[in-house]
């Protein structure tokens, strides 16, 4: 502050006054800037939640679908930011074509801080999902089913 004015203009204590002034100022600012700040999410699993991860894990490789959306919605309880579990739930609802439901789930954890670290997969999740939904479109087209099919005569009738 004293560079800038004349310092014959000012004397000396109170250039110290001042300067302790703005140290105390910007001292209580970033103590209660700081104490403002969320809680860091916690990058960890206890025993709990890992076992049951190794287990959900487990019984996706070896298809075993409803062992392994059990497992990982109890995670979801008990650890609702575990993006990993969020993340092969979604995969997992894809492989069973769930697909509103595993496209609901990836755009979730994408939103989420959680997901930053999966985004590539989230990407490559939600792009295979668009696939199948795009395949599963042409499949069901109205002129490709012939006209005397049931549901086309339903579809006219509505």
């Amino acid at each position: 502050m004293t560079a800038w004015i004349w310092t014959d203009f000012i004397e000396l204590e109170v250039t110290f006054g001042i300067w302790a002034a703005t140290a105390i100022i910007w001292t209580v600012s970033t103590v209660s800037a700081m104490s403002t700040f969320p809680q860091p999410l916690l990058n960890y699993r206890d025993e709990v939640t890992e076992k049951l991860f190794i287990d959900a894990r487990d019984a996706y490789l070896a298809g075993d679908w409803l062992c392994a959306e059990t497992r990982l919605q109890t995670i979801l309880t008990l650890s609702p930011t575990d993006g990993e579990a969020q993340l092969l739930l979604g995969t997992l609802l894809r492989r069973v074509s769930r697909l509103e439901e595993a496209k609901k789930a990836l755009e979730k954890l994408a939103r989420s801080d959680a997901g930053n670290l999966w985004q590539h997969a989230i990407d490559r999740e939600l792009s295979l999902i668009e696939q199948n939904n795009q395949a599963h479109s042409k499949e069901i087209e109205p002129h490709s089913i012939p006209a005397s099919h049931p549901e086309v005569s339903h579809r006219k009738a509505a």
